[in-house]
C-alpha cells in the first residue's frame, strides 16, 4: 500500500511529461511545415517581374516584388488552419537574392503543461526562386523546359 502511495504521484508526473513531449514535437512539426509553406509560397514566381526581360529590370521592381513576396509568404501563415489553431505569427521574412527564408513562432497549449517544458516553439524554412524557361526558347534542351538533362537540386 505504501508503495502505491509513494509511486503514483512519479507515475502522474511521467505521464505528463510524455504527453507534453508529445504535443511539444508535433508542434514543431506543424510549426516547420508551415514555414516551409509559407517559404514556398514567398519563392513563387512573381507575375508582374517575369513579364519584364532580366536586363530592364530596375531596382525598384526587384523591391516591389521582394514586397509582394513578404506578402505571399505572410498571407499563406495567416490563411493555414494549422497556424490559426496555434497561434503561429511570422516572425521574419528575409529575401536574399532569389532566396526566401520564413521563420514562424507559435505558442503550445499543453493539455498536461510540465515545468520546464518551451512554452514557444520556432519554425525556420527557405525556398529558392527559380524561373524556368519554355524549350522552344532554348536550342538543344531535352526535358521541355529549357533546364537540360539535370534537375535543379531541391533545398
Amino acid at each position: 500500500m505504501l508503495w502505491v502511495v509513494v509511486s503514483t504521484p512519479f507515475l502522474l508526473v511521467g505521464i505528463a511529461a510524455l504527453t507534453s513531449a508529445s504535443q511539444h514535437w508535433e508542434m514543431r512539426r506543424e510549426v516547420q511545415a508551415i514555414a516551409a509553406a509559407a517559404a514556398r509560397a514567398g519563392a513563387q514566381a512573381d507575375g508582374e517581374l517575369l513579364r519584364v526581360p532580366v536586363d530592364r529590370r530596375t531596382p525598384s521592381m526587384l523591391a516591389a516584388a521582394d514586397r509582394r513576396a513578404e506578402q505571399r509568404a505572410r498571407a499563406v501563415v495567416a490563411a493555414d488552419d494549422r497556424a490559426v489553431d496555434a497561434d503561429a505569427k511570422v516572425v521574419t521574412v528575409e529575401i536574399v537574392d532569389d532566396e526566401v527564408t520564413v521563420e514562424v513562432v507559435a505558442r503550445i497549449r499543453y493539455v498536461l503543461a510540465v515545468p520546464g517544458m518551451p512554452m514557444m516553439v520556432r519554425g525556420r524554412a527557405s525556398a529558392v526562386s527559380i524561373e524556368a524557361v519554355r524549350a522552344e526558347d532554348r536550342p538543344g534542351s531535352t526535358d521541355g523546359w529549357g533546364l537540360g538533362d539535370e534537375v535543379a537540386p531541391a533545398r
